[in-house]
């Protein structure tokens, strides 16, 4: 049997330290707080934060894929409540762009987009921003960023019932 937990103030503190060190023993964690995704410094954690903890610590490790980003679509098997991120790296400094253009057959499937830096080993890729997003064909995540080694990912939260395709494009206008 599956061990669920429920975690009340999740978005920082106490609560964000028990909801990550639960996903890390093996449970399905639901977490609620009062800051979703607003990046106020007074509050100082957001549960999309939270989010993007657990998921590092309670799905295996993310595939990486090394490349340039010109713009680049990549597409692979996401599978079940995991993670599978493309590590790219920026020459110069600029806007990445992240579309996640489809899912499988299911255009109305929300899914994590993630963006986020790559260890200096090129093992690890460490999520800083995460949305919800349906695939669309406009970027829907964005974010300015120095030359270096950059991460985007395509999260299952919970909604497929199988492993599935998806396609996503990364690029560096």
């Amino acid at each position: 049997m599956a061990s669920v937990a429920l975690v009340t103030g999740a978005s920082r503190g106490a609560g964000k330290g028990i909801a990550r060190a639960l996903a890390a023993r093996g449970y399905t964690v639901y977490i609620t707080g009062r800051s979703l995704d607003r990046t106020d410094a007074a509050v100082g954690g957001t549960l999309t934060q939270t989010v993007g903890g657990i998921l590092r610590v309670s799905f295996p490790a993310p595939k990486l894929f090394v490349g340039t980003v010109a713009p680049v679509t990549f597409s692979s098997l996401l599978p079940q409540r995991g993670t599978v991120s493309k590590s790219f790296v920026l020459s110069t400094e600029g806007t990445i762009d992240v579309t996640l253009n489809s899912i499988g057959n299911s255009p109305n499937t929300v899914m994590g987009l993630g963006l986020g830096v790559v260890a200096s080993d090129n093992t690890v890729c460490t999520l800083t921003t995460i949305i919800r997003t349906k695939p669309g064909t406009t970027p829907q995540l964005s974010a300015r960023a120095d030359a270096g080694p950059y991460c985007a990912a395509v999260i299952d939260d919970g909604n497929l019932t199988a492993a599935t395709n998806f396609t996503m494009t990364i690029a560096h206008p």
